[in-house]
């Protein structure tokens, strides 16, 4: 179990920062908020988190991000605005032409939407960045959209199941509704609720925990190159055993749950330093893992075991890959909003204590 152990927080010393949750996470309750605020409806079947969503129900969505439901109903109804599309059903209708008539979208074809085709991720991040008011070819390119929703706040496509479901949609519409319009003037819940389209009220609890995250976001923007973190987690490793002992094949999975404890502090300016000093329990067996940087310096410590390094010479490269891995894990950390349950602040002396209750599972780590 310690040898078990001294692995584990090895790997844990390297990647603790830098772990996101993980794609396999459900979004029923982004969905459920959502539609406490009439943005994402179900069908007689339920939200239906699991299948596609079609470009007709990522339209609706779109006209419900733009505060425009009710006028492109009513206009629709007296003719004011159509659509030339022929694959296009009597619900979807008033929205698709109020897009349409807008010049937000121009369809598949001059007479067809593919209305029943599945959205595509890009497609609906496309959507959303229109709706926060940025223009395709002016602003981004479709080519390399993913890069540029990420860096605007909104969800990083790695972080999604690999083919875009409407769990995702209800995901990537929570995110959005807590980032900038273009002008900078408020978000985009935010201009909803002021615009009359999504009432104060019932969108109350949203507003909290998207304000309490921006601010949170904005105290801790600079921590890529300053950081002091105490880590506190209880995992549930999952250990497989395969393969052939003595004639006798191995086909076991064991689940062991460890309790993590231990903190890590950085300062990336000028001179690198770098400390992290993590505790594990399983089983009843605690080991202790230390690893330092000083100096161009790495010194790695393991119950009685010890040994340094000197990686003067490699140092730039390394803290060049860290800080990349690092921005990439920022920009994934401020698109988490629909993985947090619940974040709340506390005083403490002349600091902000945020704590974040994250929905399960967790745990994916990026590596370089």
């Amino acid at each position: 179990m310690k040898r078990f152990l001294t692995v584990f927080l090895s790997a844990m010393l390297l990647c603790s920062m830098l772990c996101v949750p993980a794609s396999a996470a459900s979004f029923q309750s982004a969905a459920e908020e959502l539609s406490a605020i009439g943005m994402f409806r179900g069908t007689d079947k339920g939200f239906e988190l699991d299948r596609a969503p079609t470009r007709s129900e990522a339209a609706i969505m779109l006209v419900r991000l733009y505060g425009a439901e009710e006028e492109a109903a009513d206009a629709y109804a007296s003719g004011e605005i159509k659509h030339p599309f022929t694959d296009v059903g009597d619900f979807a209708s008033p929205y698709v032409a109020w897009l349409y008539s807008n010049g937000i979208t121009k369809g598949t074809s001059d007479t067809t939407f593919s209305a029943s085709k599945a959205c595509t991720a890009q497609n609906y991040l496309a959507f959303l960045l229109r709706a926060l008011g940025y223009e395709d070819g002016t602003d981004f390119k479709y080519a390399e959209i993913d890069a540029f929703a990420t860096e605007m706040g909104l969800f990083d496509t790695s972080m999604l199941s690999e083919t875009f479901l409407r769990d995702d949609l209800a995901a990537v519409t929570y995110q959005g509704l807590s980032c900038d319009l273009k002008d900078g003037s408020t978000y985009l819940l935010d201009s909803l609720i002021k615009s009359g389209a999504i009432d104060a009220k019932a969108a109350q609890p949203i507003t909290e925990k998207t304000e309490t995250y921006r601010e949170m976001l904005s105290a801790t923007k600079d921590m890529g190159n300053n950081l002091d973190v105490n880590l506190n987690a209880k995992v549930d490793a999952s250990v497989s055993t395969k393969g052939v002992l003595g004639g006798t094949p191995l086909n076991d999975t064991e689940t062991i749950p460890i309790t993590l404890s231990g903190r890590i502090q950085m300062i990336l300016d000028n001179a690198p330093q770098m400390a992290m000093d993590l505790k594990g329990t399983a089983d009843g067996e605690t080991v202790a893992m230390n690893m330092y940087l000083k100096d161009g310096w790495m010194y790695t410590k393991a119950d009685d075991t010890a040994f340094k390094m000197n990686i003067a010479s490699d140092l730039e490269e390394v803290l060049g890959s860290y800080e990349d891995l690092m921005s990439v894990s920022s920009n994934q950390i401020a698109s988490m909003l629909p993985f947090i349950d619940s974040i709340t602040t506390a005083s403490s002396g002349q600091d902000t204590v945020y704590t974040l209750t994250l929905m399960t599972p967790l745990g994916r780590c990026l590596t370089a």
